[in-house]
């Protein structure tokens, strides 16, 4: 029969950090809880205790699971190194009551999933070491639910496409360790009250008709395909289900091909609908009827390879998700201070706007002065103009009547020349008078010219000054027309100034919450940690005890021995005497 394995107070783990991508021995005390564990790693990598926890990687015929906190790490029977190593050189066997594991390791409790609240999908981060009844608290307190589907409107679509989760166990512990779809639900049409809340989770389902690639004279096998949570089932036919041809388990999915690396043997005119499933130990070529259904099962068996693959096979998508989640909410933080930046720049461009446009104000209202002393000074000039117009008139009108005059005592002193002279007086006098007239006329013709030439004057004086009142009218409907712009911007600024009072009003509330729940986060950390520390005393205490006990224990049984040592010499020397004596 062979000997059991010596026991060790402590052994020795071999803890994979998941997020460093290393390995690193721990010693464990196989009694101790797994919380304190935790403890040890956390303080050991400098990581959050709180986000992080040991998880013991899944097998072929199991999947992963976290180790239980209030759970004492001899409850999962690990071997430990020490004692593997003692068992392998002397080739025994392993005991039935302890695991072989290669390491467990140190992950991030937290996962990515999609939820579906208030109709919209949404990114989150959930534990995958709470209940499902945890997360919907989590997830009330986190988001502001208006919106959730009652289960009569849920099953309406059929009850194959969602499956409603139990409150009281974890996601893994259902079956859900990858990519999830949830949703919340009630179970009483428009009620929002907790007990009434439930999640659900999106399946991917589909089926048709697919095209395989085989071997033989006719490679491609028409077959009815069916998807259904886990596996992808085909059949004969549509109608010939009940006997089925073959099956691809999607956790052995490794990858969803949306153009094959090779296309040489798949019909030309049917080269679009094709696609790849890569398993780990083939690869299947599927032919689609159109690319619209080619599209649809490519979704489909990547949302079931994403919600069923092996931990490892997924682990580097989480930290990816994860790592994409946490960098989007620092990206909304960014922007946040962005928008800040942003609204003090246009802040600073309203005012500089507004400044020029008062200058432009005063400067039109300047101009308008300026204008309104040229338009009186042209005033003044053509009234100027009009009154020695009206002068000129005058006196040309004085001088034509005085010419007139003339004129006609000339023709009379002609009358009376030709009765008293001769005719060739008559004809001297005659041609005298007529040089005479030739001249007034002469003199007539220019005072009508300058006539003519006052009239023209006094029409482009006329035509500047209706030039002038056009331009001021001009003016003034320009200057209404600004003065009108300017009242309706100012209404609008009015009305922007009002809504950025508002939004101002509710980022200061949204950021008076945010703070307030920094504050509890920040008491409830502190908290935490005096809770942290206070056990920490509390176990070096209790050890520092059991370190006083064992070392009084220790001598004690060296004294112990001691005496007895020495009780045993006396006797011996007792004997030895006697039996001396005696000889």
């Amino acid at each position: 029969m062979a000997k059991a394995p010596p026991k060790f107070k402590e052994y020795t783990l071999r803890v994979k950090l998941v997020d460093k991508k290393v390995f690193k021995p721990f010693k464990f005390n196989p009694q101790d809880t797994v919380k304190n564990a935790c403890i040890r790693v956390a303080e050991a990598t400098s990581m959050l205790v709180d986000s992080y926890g040991l998880f013991l990687p899944g097998t072929e015929d199991a999947a992963g699971q976290w180790l239980r906190e209030d759970y004492p790490l001899d409850f999962y029977g690990f071997e430990g190194e020490e004692v593997k190593r003692v068992r392998e050189s002397k080739g025994q066997p392993l005991d039935p009551n302890k695991r072989a594991v290669d390491f467990i390791e140190w992950r991030n409790k937290f996962r990515f999933v999609k939820l579906n609240i208030n109709r919209e999908n949404q990114g989150i981060l959930v534990d995958d070491t709470a209940k499902v009844g945890t997360i919907i608290d989590n997830i009330i307190a986190e988001h502001s639910v208006q919106i959730a589907i009652d289960e009569e409107s849920l099953f309406a679509n059929g009850e194959d496409e969602v499956e409603v989760l139990s409150n009281d166990m974890t996601l893994r512990e259902q079956g859900y360790h990858g990519e999830c779809i949830l949703g919340l639900l009630t179970k009483v049409r428009g009620s929002q009250k907790r007990s009434d809340m439930g999640l659900y989770i999106r399946l991917p389902i589909f089926e048709s008709y697919l095209s395989r690639k085989g071997s033989g004279l006719n490679p491609w096998k028409k077959r009815w395909y069916t998807l259904r949570k886990n596996k992808l089932t085909n059949y004969k036919s549509e109608k010939d289900t009940k006997k089925e041809l073959g099956n691809i388990m999607m956790k052995t999915c490794r990858e969803i091909k949306r153009t094959p690396a090779s296309l040489s043997d798949v019909p030309k005119k049917q080269q679009h609908c094709c696609f790849e499933i890569v398993t780990a130990a083939r690869t299947y070529k599927m032919l689609a009827k159109n690319t619209e259904e080619k599209e649809n099962w490519i979704t489909q068996l990547e949302l079931a390879r994403k919600m069923f693959a092996e931990e490892a096979d997924i682990e580097e998508y989480l930290l990816q998700q994860r790592k994409r989640l946490e960098d989007e909410i620092r990206r909304k933080k960014g922007d946040q201070e962005k928008i800040q930046r942003e609204k003090e720049e246009k802040e600073r461009i309203e005012r500089e706007r507004k400044e020029r446009e008062e200058r432009e104000r005063q400067e039109a209202l300047e101009r308008r002065r300026r204008e309104e002393e040229e338009r009186k000074r042209i005033q003044e000039a053509l009234d100027k103009k009009r009154r020695e117009e009206e002068e000129l008139y005058m006196r040309l009108a004085l001088e034509e009547s005085e010419l007139a005059r003339e004129f006609g005592e000339l023709e009379e002193e002609l009358k009376a020349l030709e009765g008293r002279k001769s005719r060739e007086q008559d004809e001297e006098m005659l041609r005298l008078l007529e040089e005479q007239q030739r001249e007034m006329e002469e003199e007539l013709r220019r005072l009508e010219n300058e006539m003519n030439e006052l009239g023209d004057e006094k029409k482009s004086v006329q035509d500047r000054m209706n030039a002038s009142i056009s331009i001021e009218d001009e003016v003034s409907r320009a200057l209404q027309s600004e003065f009108d712009e300017q009242l309706r911007l100012a209404e609008e600024e009015l009305r922007k100034a009002e809504e950025e009072a508002r939004a101002n009003k509710k980022q200061k509330q949204e950021e008076e919450k945010q703070r307030e729940e920094a504050e509890r986060k920040q008491r409830e950390e502190a908290e935490r940690k005096q809770r942290e520390e206070a056990e920490r005393k509390q176990r070096e205490e209790a050890e520092r005890k059991q370190r006083e006990e064992a070392e009084r224990k220790q001598r004690e049984e060296a004294e112990r021995k001691q005496r007895e040592e020495a009780e045993r010499k006396q006797r011996e020397e007792a004997e030895r005497k006697q039996r001396e004596e005696a000889e």
